[in-house]
């Protein structure tokens, strides 16, 4: 079985899983529910080296490690997802009182448009202050290989290497651990609060398995 085979069949189940997880809440309502999809199997990252835009410096896998990271995969001119995935990210934020060795990264999937200067724009508008998302563009390529390998589905248009239309794309945010790990995928449907909540958990348990005391908000 070849790589892209392999990435076909890895991002068909985490579409399916995702959906089955929305299919079984709205049965049990009544249930409490813990937002997310742990990641029980893990993938090598690709190589990349793309931009932050907030300070023009590099971005490659290294600056997913040491630290936990919530990842988006959006475009600037995305008409109502991304900025909504925006703001569930800054009340994330908040909820986690802004907790030091979190990041958040908003990683174009239409960096031909979403220049460093377009992207830092759009991120900086008023209705997304305040803020903590950090902006990432870059290589198109290298961008859809990390997209594919984490599980992100982008219809990546390929005759179409500026896109000005709508991108279909996934609405869901990943979670990665210190190690560079995929640690949880989150859905459209999880609220700030449920993902915080699902994030203590992670981050609870991985400090014990790693012996570590852990400092979370109350």
């Amino acid at each position: 079985m070849n790589a892209i085979n392999k990435n076909t069949i890895f991002v068909i189940i985490i579409l399916s899983l995702a959906f089955g997880i929305g299919v079984w809440r709205s049965k049990n309502p009544e249930r409490p529910q813990q937002a997310g999809m742990v990641a029980t199997h893990q993938k090598v990252l690709p190589p990349f080296e793309l931009m932050e835009v907030n300070s023009r410096k590099t971005f490659t896998p290294k600056e997913l490690t040491r630290q936990w990271s919530f990842l988006f995969f959006g475009y600037s001119a995305c008409p109502d997802v991304c900025p909504n995935t925006i703001n569930t990210l800054n009340q994330l934020s908040m909820a986690l009182h802004n907790q030091p060795g979190v990041q958040y990264l908003f990683i174009s999937i239409n960096p031909e448009k979403d220049t460093p200067e377009k992207l830092t724009a759009f991120l900086g508008q008023e209705k997304f202050q305040p803020s903590v998302i950090k902006g990432v563009t870059g290589n198109k390529k290298q961008i859809m290989d990390l997209a594919r390998t984490i599980g992100i589905f982008v219809d990546e248009h390929p005759s179409q290497p500026a896109i000005s239309g709508p991108i279909e794309h996934s609405g869901t945010i990943v979670l990665m651990n210190p190690k560079g790990e995929l640690a949880a995928v989150f859905m459209p449907s999880d609220t700030p609060s449920d993902i915080a909540k699902s994030f203590q958990t992670i981050y609870q348990q991985t400090a014990s398995l790693n012996r570590i005391k852990p400092a979370m908000p109350s």
